[in-house]
C-alpha cells in the first residue's frame, strides 16, 4: 500500500508503472478519503494521473478545479486496474484535445467505479480511444454519478462516456471491446 499525504497538489504530472500480481494489488490511496486533491494553478499541457502498470487500485482521491488540454488521468495498456472513490470536479477542457479521462493502448481487464464526475464543462469525461497503441478491451464502468456535465459545452465533443473512439481504419468486426457500462447515475448532462 503506497499512502499519499493529505493535502492539495497543485500542477502535478505522476506516471504509475508499478506491478503487483493477481494474488496482491498494489493499492495508492491519500492517508484520509478525499483527502488529496490534485489541482491546478494554470492550464495543464500533462497528464495528471498515467497509469501504465498493473493490478492496481487507484482509490480516494480528488481532482478539482483544473484546466486542461491533455487527459489528465490516463489508462495506457494498463491490466487489472481499479479506479474507484474518486471525484472529478469542477474541471475545464481547452483546445481539441479534451478527453477527461482516457483508457487506451492495449488496455484490459480495468475498473472505473464508485466515482463521482460532477460540474465539469467542455469534456469528454470518460472515452475508450482505439488507435495505434492498440484497443482497450474488457473496460468495466459501474456506479459511477455523472451530474452537471457540459451544460455550456456546444456541437461535438462533450460526450459523457464514449465507447470505442477512433480515427484509424478499424472495421467494427475488430472492435469488440467487451466493454460493460452498467448501473450508473446520470443527472443533467448535455
Amino acid at each position: 500500500t503506497i499512502i499519499i499525504k493529505d493535502g492539495v497538489y497543485y500542477d502535478w504530472s505522476v506516471l504509475i508503472d508499478a506491478k503487483g500480481t493477481a494474488d496482491q494489488n498494489i493499492t495508492i490511496k491519500p492517508e484520509s478519503l478525499n483527502g488529496v486533491v490534485f489541482s491546478t494553478l494554470k492550464l495543464s499541457k500533462s497528464h495528471t494521473i498515467k497509469i501504465t502498470g498493473s493490478h492496481l487500485v487507484f482509490s480516494g482521491f480528488v481532482f478539482k478545479d483544473i484546466l486542461f488540454d491533455q487527459s489528465i488521468f490516463v489508462l495506457e495498456g494498463s491490466k487489472n486496474v481499479q479506479i474507484n472513490n474518486c471525484k472529478f470536479q469542477n474541471i475545464r477542457g481547452e483546445g481539441r484535445e479534451r478527453r477527461m479521462f482516457i483508457v487506451h493502448g492495449n488496455a484490459d481487464s480495468n475498473e472505473i467505479d464508485h466515482c463521482l464526475f460532477e460540474n465539469n464543462d467542455l469534456v469528454q469525461t470518460l472515452t475508450l480511444r482505439v488507435g495505434e497503441l492498440g484497443i482497450p478491451v474488457q473496460t468495466h464502468i459501474h456506479h459511477n454519478t455523472f451530474r452537471n456535465l457540459n451544460m455550456n459545452a456546444g456541437g461535438e465533443g462533450s460526450e459523457t462516456v464514449q465507447v470505442a473512439q477512433t480515427t484509424w481504419g478499424y472495421n467494427y468486426k475488430q472492435f469488440c471491446l467487451k466493454a460493460i457500462v452498467e448501473d450508473n447515475y446520470f443527472e443533467n448532462i448535455r
